[in-house]
């Protein structure tokens, strides 16, 4: 992967993080008009879909023809628990994913897809 595009992914997830941390405490759990996700909601979101995402990743990099899980994201604020969780635990997840992630692209000049695609992501 380019120097410039890991650079990204990384200012990407520096600008998210700093975004989740200036949230004031008394607002993370203030949900929005319209039934839209609270602050926490959005970061425990994140994190559980970044730990998905890297799951991918290793498939993606390790077999020839991987299978990709989905996950129903809509399910997940009630039936994880959302408004009971650590938003601090949730933000660690996402820093250290993001940095196994990073780590891992580190080691690739181009990512390819597996064998049946000849693409470069």
């Amino acid at each position: 992967m380019s120097a410039e595009l890991l650079k990204e992914y990384k200012d990407g997830t520096d600008n998210f993080i700093a975004a989740a941390k200036a949230v004031p405490a008394d607002k993370l759990y203030k949900t929005p008009a319209n039934d839209e996700w609270s602050p926490a909601n959005i970061i425990h979101h994140i994190a559980d879909a970044e730990a998905h995402f890297y799951v991918r990743y290793l498939r993606v990099l390790t077999e020839n023809l991987p299978t990709t899980e989905f996950f129903d994201e809509n399910v997940y604020p009630e039936l994880l628990h959302y408004e009971k969780r650590d938003v601090n635990a949730s933000i660690a997840l996402i820093e250290g994913i993001r940095a196994a992630s990073i780590s891992l692209f580190n080691n690739f000049k181009e990512l390819f897809l597996p064998s049946f695609a000849s693409t470069p992501i």
